[in-house]
């Protein structure tokens, strides 16, 4: 028995980070190990993890068993574990290519062997300065006992899943195609605001999945025709010969994805599905990334770490300066992350072509975002986490046709979607550069605070700015709110 302590700098939602954690942990606790997850911030997966008999603290101090071995995830969560932990060596393991918490931690000695679940990810630790001879490639675990292989392989696909994180002009293009091929579309995902637990029954009940990463992996062992896409681009049809390629080849790599998604593109691909080398496609990616199989190496990986360790900690190794000078600049802009919150006024503006906004239906002219006479979102974002109080909302543009049977408006909402804070209808305004002004009481803390500007196909109107504008506490009691 090995005793392992995962660490996750979230545990919240349903991340793949998350999930693979999630899953992985209680695979190995199945093998009869000891297991524990330390994560900063807990929520619903948490939950779920302790519902299945998995200790999950964000009290690194509560830890009840010295661990043999720290499985680290993200970089502060594992420096929080070094420091706590100061005798037991580690791996770390990089899950992606851009996130900031997936670079590399100190490279400290304890720190015995790198993991990169993709050929992208083994770049980014080299290019961190990581030994390419201490990384290994180990793929995220497909749970067979949950994506089952289906029974009966459509001839014909006439139904499709798309799974998305971003909500992209390329879901656009995915829809017209799959209309023009005759095969009904359903959107999933936080991208759509629609996070679903089913996926596994999901993909049983369609022929072609939208996915990438994980997701594709999951819909491969069902064999579904799996079209890999996502916002950043195209990346082909899974088959055969794409998986022979491994985890250096496109089926497992983001940065591949840089054909453009159009809806000829996807018609394509579509016109490529082939039974055969679809359920050969699920019994590769069966045998290749099946639980036991992955199990199998994460427990050499982890016996390979605790005897490297025993063989060089002999040696004096003091630790600690590194990880302190490692640490300290998270600690800086927490600070300044908590002095900006807390202000009493706060002031976010951001123009038309701000990363931060996104644009279904929209057409960007210099920094204004134009209405293309589609029904739609032409504006939305910027996810900003905002504290409790009274906000002054304002939209700076130029309206030049409303049509007044088919409302265009501008919403507040949060909890992707769920909760709407206020809505107002988009009307000719005698302040021209003014089309949307209007207050809004936040309640309590939110995370992802979004506006967002819809347009019916007669309107005809731009956004120049939105701007968000926590009111003074002298401001909110003038107008009789508690602060």
């Amino acid at each position: 028995m090995i005793s392992i302590l995962f660490t996750n700098i979230v545990f919240s939602e349903r991340t793949g980070t998350e999930i693979a954690t999630l899953e992985l942990a209680y695979a190995l606790r199945a093998r009869g190990h000891r297991v524990a997850i330390f994560s900063p911030m807990l929520g619903p997966t948490a939950q779920r993890a302790r519902a299945l008999g998995i200790p999950v603290t964000n009290n690194i101090e509560t830890i009840g068993f010295k661990p043999d071995v720290i499985h680290g995830h993200h970089n502060t969560a594992l420096t929080v574990a070094l420091i706590r932990f100061p005798h037991t060596p580690a791996l770390f393991v990089c899950h992606d290519t851009m996130h900031a918490f997936d670079s590399a931690p100190p490279l400290l000695e304890r720190i015995t062997a790198y993991v990169a679940i993709d050929g992208a990810c083994r770049d980014r630790l080299v290019v961190d300065g990581v030994d390419e001879s201490k990384i290994q490639m180990i793929p995220n675990a497909v749970d067979m006992a949950r994506f089952k292989r289906r029974d009966v392989f459509a001839e014909v696909p006439k139904k499709a899943l798309l799974v998305t994180k971003k909500d992209a002009a390329y879901i656009t293009e995915i829809q017209a195609a799959c209309e023009k091929k005759g095969i009904e579309l359903e959107i999933v995902g936080a991208g759509v605001g629609k996070v679903v637990d089913n996926l596994h029954e999901k993909y049983l009940q369609v022929d072609v999945v939208f996915a990438y990463s994980r997701s594709a992996m999951e819909a491969i062992g069902t064999g579904a025709q799996v079209i890999l896409t996502d916002e950043y681009g195209f990346g082909g049809v899974v088959s055969t010969q794409m998986i022979a390629a491994g985890l250096d080849g496109p089926i497992m790599s983001r940065n591949m994805l840089e054909s453009k998604v159009t809806r000829d593109v996807i018609i394509t691909a579509l016109e490529q599905y082939d039974v055969v080398d679809l359920q050969q496609c699920s019994l590769v990616i069966q045998e290749k990334l099946g639980m036991d199989a992955v199990l199998t190496a994460w427990e050499k990986l982890y016996e390979n770490v605790i005897s490297t360790w025993k063989s060089i900690k002999k040696r004096a190794i003091h630790d600690d300066a590194k990880l302190a000078a490692y640490i300290s600049p998270f600690l800086l802009r927490l600070n300044e992350k908590y002095q900006e919150e807390n202000s009493t006024s706060q002031d976010y503006q951001f123009d038309g072509s701000d990363p931060k906004l996104k644009s279904r239906v929209g057409h960007l002219v210099g920094t204004a975002m134009h209405t293309t006479g589609r029904a739609g979102f032409v504006l939305f974002g910027p996810y900003l986490p905002l504290k409790a109080g009274l906000y002054q909302i304002k939209i700076h543009g130029q309206i030049k046709k409303i049509d007044d049977a088919i409302k265009s408006y501008v919403d507040v909402v949060c909890n992707r979607g769920l909760i709407v804070l206020a809505k107002q209808n988009l009307e000719n305004s005698s302040e021209s550069h003014i089309i949307a002004d209007f207050k809004i009481m936040v309640a309590e803390d939110i995370s992802d605070f979004e506006m967002r500007v819809w347009a019916s196909a007669e309107a005809h109107f731009l956004v120049k700015k939105l701007q968000v504008t926590r009111l003074s506490n002298s401001d909110q009691n003038l107008l009789g709110v508690a602060v």
